[in-house]
């Protein structure tokens, strides 16, 4: 080592290597760097260069250590920050919602929920962020939660608005479970906002007049998925990710996402259902589809990737609202000066709404040139036990679902519906439909159903038949 490399002052990181004839510069990270996700840079082959460039180094992370500590003891901003680089600052400071937001994600990611229950806070998150990342966790009010559920209930409807009390409550359970912290929970008086469940059985009628819309809009694969759970009454989540080489010739193989339950219904027996995937499988051919084990049966026509939950009850929307025929809702888009104004959020919303005023026009034109009429509702040929609530209006309505009420899901309901009408044993319906216990499908699944109820009393007389006790005669006056 040469005289004047000794003298020269020492530079944190600055690090010189030799590899035979060759010198090597490179600034090195502490291990606390390290930690953070800072890695080692070679720098340039004259060492004064190389040491001019690891003294900027430093500089610049000493300048954002710097940062991060003003952050960290300034004042809250008066209003949401703008800029990405405000933004990244304010959740630095422990006081902020931002902070906490942050801190409650790192958790979320570190832990073994699925992708979806991450996806759906994530979801929660961001309308929090949109909300008040700059408001002080110590200062919101139970007032401030109610003001913003109900903002949200207006505008996105209840869910939006519960889903963002259940994130809040998250984000102060995250932050009181840290020692030091002393923040109230604003939101243990706030009372989620309940809804009438909407869970209807389809009826008969409606599977092949969905199907039909969904053909028409170029949606085949969506109509398959619709005529197979009809029969198979299985989760979405499990119906649209089920894997090509666990079906074979009508035999399906389901492994269930949310109880690990396996299920082997066989369709082969049920010739249109096996007709509509033969079918399915030809237009995939058709398109180039180059099939391996692991793929999806059903996929999605646009892209030619697997259907997401997301994504097919989006396009699920789409074909019940433009086979319902409901009046399409009025439209103005904002000019480009009120919507540089809004939140990433709003800015979705606006063009969400766009979409809903747009789509059903043109989706319309489509059944039309096909021959599909529109539906706005269906004949219920059997009740769910909370209608009872609502049985007047019910009866006065012609005992009717309207098209836009049918749900995706319903399709687990309404399978084992079909199979309790047949006469099917609670107990086998479970090795189709994979419930682990008897007492849910009692529960939740046996709507009231008029065929039901006439088989139970045409097999109660079968039974008696003429043994039945006489009504008493009345006394003669």
């Amino acid at each position: 080592m040469n005289a004047d490399h000794q003298s020269a002052p020492k530079i944190p990181g600055f690090t010189i290597q030799k590899r035979g004839a060759y010198t090597y510069h490179y600034w090195v990270p502490s291990p606390k760097q390290r930690a953070a996700g800072l890695r080692h840079k070679r720098l340039d082959a004259e060492e004064t260069k190389a040491r001019a460039e690891a003294e900027a180094i430093n500089a610049t992370l000493a300048a954002e250590d710097q940062a991060r500590e003003n952050a960290r003891t300034k004042p809250l901003p008066a209003e949401r920050p703008q800029s990405a680089q405000e933004r990244a600052l304010l959740a630095l400071n422990p006081k902020s919602v931002a902070y906490w937001v942050k801190r409650a994600k790192e958790a979320y990611a570190r832990g073994d929920q699925g992708d979806r229950t991450r996806e759906e806070y994530d979801y929660r998150f961001a309308m929090i962020l949109d909300w008040g990342a700059h408001f002080p966790m110590d200062e919101i009010t139970p007032d401030d939660v109610r003001e913003f559920r109900d903002h949200l209930t207006e505008t996105r409807g209840h869910t939006a608005g519960n889903r963002a009390v259940q994130g809040l409550r998250a984000i102060y359970a995250k932050a009181r479970a840290v020692p030091g912290t002393a923040f109230g929970d604003p939101t243990e008086e706030i009372k989620l906002l309940k809804s009438t469940p909407r869970v209807f059985p389809w009826p008969k009628d409606a599977v092949p007049a969905f199907v039909a819309a969904c053909d028409a809009l170029g949606l085949h694969s969506m109509g398959t998925a619709l005529v197979m759970n009809e029969w198979l009454g299985q989760r979405p989540a499990d119906m649209l990710e089920l894997p090509r080489d666990l079906y074979e010739n009508g035999l399906f193989t389901f492994v269930q996402n949310k109880t690990g339950a396996v299920v082997s219904p066989n369709l082969v027996n049920v010739p249109h259902v096996m007709r509509r995937i033969g079918e399915e499988l030809a237009r995939q051919e058709k398109r180039g589809v180059v099939p391996h084990p692991e793929m999806p049966l059903l996929l999605r026509e646009s892209t030619g990737q697997p259907w997401t939950v997301s994504g097919f009850s989006h396009e699920f929307e789409r074909v019940r609202f433009a086979l319902s025929g409901e009046p399409v809702p009025a439209f103005t888009m904002p000019s480009r000066a009120e919507m540089a104004k809004l939140t990433p959020s709003e800015a979705s919303l606006v063009y969400y709404r766009r979409r809903q005023a747009t789509v059903p026009v043109a989706d319309r034109a489509r059944l039309a040139a096909a021959g599909v009429k529109l539906v706005a509702s269906f004949a219920l040929d059997a009740r769910p036990n909370w209608l009872a609530k609502e049985i007047k209006q019910r009866k006065r309505q012609g005992w009717n679902v309207k098209t836009t009420e049918l749900v995706w899901r319903a399709l687990r309901h309404t399978a084992v519906l079909r199979m309790v009408e047949a006469g099917v044993d609670l107990g086998v319906i479970r090795s189709v439909t994979g419930h682990t216990n008897i007492e849910i499908i009692l529960k939740h699944y046996l709507a009231a159903s008029q065929r039901a109820a006439q088989s139970a009393i045409d097999k109660r007389q079968e039974h008696e038949g003429e043994n039945v006790i006489p009504l008493p005669k009345k006394a003669k006056a």
